[in-house]
């Protein structure tokens, strides 16, 4: 695989491409958009768009195709469904990063998710028992 120097390690030629994409449909629908005020009203605060995390461009992204599409109500759905998807698959990956035997079974489900908390709790619990016990027997 060819490294793309241009960009950061985070960002790719291929989300380059559509966020610019997007931000033209976004000057098409209203050529006095500031792109930059944009990223404040999606993000609260303003960042270059190349230090986007994967969250961050997604919300921006939402932004800019709710002023693009203002009436296309199903991305507003697969807009949320896209945050709902980010964080299942962040809780999955810091789990199993933690070793912890309910991501590998669970699925998508509250339930499955809820077992996931669960086993990053205790997790953090001992952890946490651990870092006391050697404190004190220090």
């Amino acid at each position: 695989m060819r490294i793309d120097r241009r960009y950061p390690p985070t960002w790719s030629a291929a989300k380059e491409r559509l966020y610019w994409r997007e931000w033209a449909a976004v000057v098409r629908a209203d050529p006095r958009a500031d792109r930059h005020a944009l990223h404040v009203k999606a993000l609260g605060y303003d960042q270059s768009h190349l230090e986007f995390t994967d969250l961050e461009f997604a919300k921006v992204l939402d932004v800019f195709r709710a002023i693009a599409k203002p009436v296309d109500l199903f991305s507003a759905q697969e807009a949320s469904d896209r945050k709902k998807q980010h964080l299942i698959y962040s809780i999955r990956r810091t789990a199993q990063k933690l070793n912890i035997a309910a991501a590998a079974s669970a699925d998508q489900s509250i339930d499955g998710l809820e077992a996931i908390r669960l086993g990053l709790s205790r997790q953090l619990a001992a952890q946490k028992r651990t870092a006391l016990e050697l404190e004190v027997a220090a």
